[in-house]
């Protein structure tokens, strides 16, 4: 399981589409993901200050395009 977090405003919006195409992938192409481990370090970078926020859970064998994992931060992980 891999998750994408979005806030809940987000993912009101995005329940009364047909889909869901987050903000971000017109501007980097891809859709944000992490893994479990990951949610504490991602919220704590990129949402900072913002309650009510919302894990999708996306199973990754569910998946119709390539996942990719990439270390864009330097870091280990």
């Amino acid at each position: 399981m891999i998750y994408h977090i979005l806030t809940s405003d987000e993912w009101e919006q995005a329940r009364e589409q047909e889909s869901y195409i987050p903000d971000t992938f017109t501007r980097d192409g891809f859709i944000h993901l992490c893994e479990a481990k990951q949610m504490e370090g991602v919220i704590r970078r990129y949402f900072t200050g913002q309650d009510r926020l919302v894990a999708l859970c996306v199973a990754v064998e569910s998946l119709r395009a390539p996942l990719r994992y990439e270390n864009l931060l330097g870091g280990d992980e």
